[in-house]
């Protein structure tokens, strides 16, 4: 297992390291206007103008794709999340838009930083969690914290929130199962536990995430 994660990381340096700087006339620029989202500034994400994508082991076409590092706790990279998409800046007419590629170490209490954590007021640092990008990105339009990736309810449960950090806020997918709700309210349970004031955040509409309350909030002024 160590030998396979040792390779994989070689892998996946070399593709994030070729991918370049989102900017607003690339395609993944436009993916996320198209969203209501702002690039961040954070070299977590890139962009590849040109990413091949494979399915049951053929090659379906070569897209532009926007790169996500999903690292470790300690900022060791650990996967790449690929989100595949059109020149025009849609999503590409693929079987699964977004994929993980082979993993480089366990994914458990992994994530997209999209940013650093934020002093509040009283001095100490902030952060928020959710969990697909776009849906993070919205969050912190709408929050104004730092809000980081944990690309799946799973992995925003498993989260573990940086030493530094004294308020998190978990923001949680309104699912019709509970999974989304679930998971928030668990990672918050936990970090509570452990000493951090920890609050949870769930979209009104039921089957919404927060990027889709940020497009309804805007549409609604």
């Amino acid at each position: 297992q160590l030998a396979q994660w040792a390779e994989n990381r070689v892998t996946l340096s070399r593709l994030f390291d070729a991918a370049g700087a989102i900017t607003d006339a690339c395609p993944a620029g436009i993916y996320l206007d198209r969203r209501g989202l702002s690039i961040p500034n954070s070299d977590a994400l890139r962009f590849m103008p040109k990413l091949d994508y494979w399915h049951d082991g053929q090659l379906l076409g070569t897209f532009p794709a926007m790169l996500a590092a999903v690292t470790s706790p300690s900022g060791a990279l650990v996967s790449v999340h690929r989100t595949y998409i059109t020149p025009e800046g849609h999503k590409a007419p693929v079987p699964t838009v977004k994929k993980l590629m082979a993993t480089a170490g366990p994914m458990a209490g992994t994530s997209i930083k999209i940013g650093a954590p934020l002093a509040r007021p009283d001095g100490r640092l902030g952060l928020g969690v959710a969990e697909g990008i776009e849906t993070a990105l919205a969050a912190s339009i709408l929050s104004g914290v730092a809000v980081w990736s944990c690309v799946s309810a799973h992995g925003l449960e498993a989260f573990e929130p940086p030493g530094d950090v004294h308020y998190l806020y978990c923001f949680g997918d309104h699912d019709a199962s509970g999974v989304g709700q679930k998971a928030a309210s668990d990672l918050a349970h936990r970090a509570a536990r452990s000493g951090l004031s920890a609050r949870i955040w769930i979209p009104e509409a039921p089957g919404t995430d927060w990027n889709d309350e940020l497009i309804s909030r805007r549409a609604s002024v």
